[in-house]
């Protein structure tokens, strides 16, 4: 029986979830996807924590509560003892967006009233306070965060970020009441009756702590600790995991390996890993949405290209300025994505069936269909490259190691580092 079972909106998330806890040597596994009732999951008896990576941060509504729910029902029945609900620490999504109505449903399946609203991930800049949500101490719609292509940020106020999507009252947490913990609590049973209660439309109550300091995440920990489900980034993972008695998985050693690195994020973090990466090696091949639409370059014309490279490294990036993105999106933003996703995943996996054996990528989305064309049920999580962003090793191939990282995380020379550790791990 392990301990927490996690349903993550995307692929990057999940690994940027459960990269916490296995870095402190507690077995953690990733799957990708529900799994399927009929199949034997043998390696679950040996890991303390699952995560389970959905593709549901942009999907319609209504597709992701069905999925999220079932994904909750396979770990309910395989027997978590807790749940958490994990979106991203920029809390992605539209207006019209999914995580209130993905919160709201698990809190009702399982008949809880009371959870932590905590996107915060402070060692990588996504911090909490009064309510709002900064990144590298910018309000969330002033950062670079705002052109996001599909989910542009439009707001800093987690409050009515939520307003719109959930029925829940949502109260901020200062972190004053961190100094007390009596007297935290008794605030938060006020605001619980408050809420007040109806057996036909039951009380929700979400608390947004201040979560702007590392050693805060501990109190917030500390006063959640009795709540069934959690939801947020990744930023209490860490504290999480110290209640939790380490059982690591051992590496099998490996011989020389070659890297492939694809890039689809459109974050400037993204942008600027590129830059760093072509000045210093420059085995780099970009993609361009336009050239694939209309047919100018296909899947075989750049394997063509990509199959004769013989460097240690590759780079295959369709990563673009906020502007050239803009200008794209003129051919439908549906159409672009659905043209870059598959030729980024079937580029991929043909990548590691030709023999490179270390696969890097850049971009949830991308992640997301990558994984799903490569058809791993499941992951070890390893070690940390970066905060959020582990090595992956498919349970049934154990000489592959992936690298999936949210576009925004890392530092200018991440692919470089994470390249360099590849080769030697």
């Amino acid at each position: 029986m392990f301990r927490i079972g996690c349903i993550a909106d995307d692929f990057t998330g999940a690994s940027d979830w459960g990269s916490f806890f296995a870095e402190k040597g507690i077995r953690t596994v990733l799957l990708n996807g529900v799994p399927d009732s009929e199949t034997e999951h043998p390696y679950l008896a040996e890991v303390q924590i699952v995560v389970i990576a959905l593709k549901t941060r942009t999907a319609p509504t209504d597709e992701a509560v069905r999925e999220t729910l079932e994904a909750l029902r396979w770990l309910e029945e395989a027997g978590a003892q807790r749940f958490y609900i994990k979106y991203c620490s920029t809390f992605d999504c539209t207006p019209a967006g999914n995580i209130g109505p993905v919160v709201d449903a698990v809190m009702d399946y399982l008949g809880e009233q009371v959870t932590v609203l905590c996107p915060a991930l402070p060692v990588n800049g996504r911090t909490t306070k009064d309510g709002q949500l900064f990144v590298n101490g910018v309000r969330l719609h002033e950062s670079s965060m705002k052109d996001h292509p599909l989910t542009p940020m439009w707001d800093c106020r987690l409050r009515e970020l939520m307003r719109r999507q959930s029925r829940a009252r949502i109260v901020s947490l200062g972190a004053d009441y961190y100094k007390n913990e009596k007297t935290a609590r008794d605030f938060m049973e006020k605001e619980i009756l408050l809420a007040g209660a109806d057996l036909k439309n039951p009380a929700l109550i979400y608390f947004v702590p201040d979560f702007y300091l590392q050693e805060q995440g501990e109190a917030i920990c500390r006063l959640f600790k009795d709540c069934r489900v959690l939801t947020g980034g990744s930023g209490l993972c860490t504290f999480l995991a110290d209640a939790i008695p380490p059982e690591g998985l051992e590496t099998l050693p490996r011989g020389e390996t070659k890297t492939a690195i694809i890039a689809g994020s459109c974050s400037a973090a993204t942008l600027m890993q590129i830059k760093a990466y072509r000045k210093e090696r420059e085995t780099a091949i970009s993609l361009d949405p336009v050239r694939l639409l209309n047919g100018a370059d296909t899947v075989e014309s750049i394997w063509k290209t990509v199959s004769g490279r013989t460097e240690q490294e590759l780079l295959l990036y369709s990563s673009q300025e906020p502007e050239q993105v803009s200008r794209n999106q003129q051919y439908g933003k549906e159409a672009v994505s659905e043209v870059l996703e598959y030729t980024q995943a079937e580029l991929a996996f043909r990548l590691l069936e030709s023999g490179r054996r270390n696969l890097i990528v850049a971009g949830g989305e991308t992640s997301g269909a990558i994984t799903k064309r490569l058809g791993y049920a499941g992951y070890y999580i390893g070690e940390s490259i970066a905060p959020g962003v582990p090595v992956l090793t498919p349970t049934d191939t154990p000489d592959i190691r992936l690298v999936l990282k949210s576009g925004n995380f890392g530092d200018a020379r991440f692919f470089l580092k994470a390249a360099d550790y590849l080769r030697k791990h």
